[in-house]
This record gives structure tokens, C-alpha cells and sequence, in this order.
């Protein structure tokens, strides 16, 4: 992973959410470096995860 600037807003887009891991995955990871604006859009659901 490159440089979080803690000042800037992240987005992850994913195309099929089932149980959430990946995208969880990614924020935690942009969070643990310094990341302070998460956003997430899916653009479909498989399921209903339980977050």
C-alpha cells in the first residue's frame, strides 16, 4: 500500500458484496494507516452479510 494522507477521503467500490471481508479488509487496513474518511459503495448484495 502506498501513502494514506490522513487528510484526504477514501472510497472503496465493490462489485459484489456477500459476507464483507474484502471491504472490511480494505478499511481496516486504510484505517491502521492513518485514514480518517472511509466511504464504501457496492454496487450489488449477495446475501445478507451480517456486519
Amino acid at each position: 500500500m502506498g501513502k494514506v494522507d490522513k487528510n484526504k477521503r477514501y472510497i472503496i467500490i465493490d462489485d459484489i458484496f456477500t459476507t464483507g471481508s474484502t471491504v472490511l479488509a480494505a478499511v481496516e487496513c486504510l484505517k491502521k494507516n492513518g485514514a480518517k474518511h472511509v466511504e464504501i459503495a457496492v454496487i450489488a448484495r449477495h446475501g445478507r452479510p451480517k456486519l
